[in-house]
């Protein structure tokens, strides 16, 4: 028990991580000690050593940063064992959509940009196509998209 504490607290040291991620990891490291990471990890979300809210708080910020969209945040979000009620509230809290307007109009201007220097005689429409699929891709939802002007 000893050795998996010394583990996942070093682990923990690193970096904010959700309780799935770090059953994950302890489970990898120590396949035949389930009971005791279990135990481990219930009396660390008691400490509030680990915390699903905190870590999505952070990483939700981090991905804001990279100029995620909140679709493409909430795939990566899940694929952490974050809950999708925890998810929303958190993408509400700390993304609204007058955050990510500004963020894809950026995007969207500099790929446009991008765009408008590779194929200079492009088609109007070809060319909001193209930037529209990009932001998509970003993780922007069609209601941001549509209020930009690009």
């Amino acid at each position: 028990m000893e050795k998996i504490n010394n583990c996942a607290l070093r682990i923990l040291g690193r970096r904010e991580f959700s309780v799935f991620e770090l059953k994950e990891k302890l489970n990898k490291k120590f396949p035949d000690q389930k009971e005791c990471i279990d135990t481990l990890l219930i009396s660390f979300k008691e400490k509030d050593w680990v915390s699903d809210i905190r870590f999505s708080e952070v990483f939700i910020k981090d991905q804001i940063i990279k100029k995620q969209g909140p679709r493409k945040i909430e795939m990566k979000l899940f694929k952490k064992g974050i809950t999708s009620e925890l998810m929303t509230e958190s993408l509400n809290k700390f993304y609204p959509e007058n955050k990510q307007i500004p963020i894809a109009q950026y995007l969207g201007l500099r790929k446009k940009d991008e765009i408008l220097r590779r194929k200079p005689k492009i088609a109007d429409f070809e060319l909001d196509g193209k930037v529209n699929q990009f932001l998509i891709g970003r993780g922007f939802g069609y209601d941001v998209i549509g209020k930009l002007e690009l």
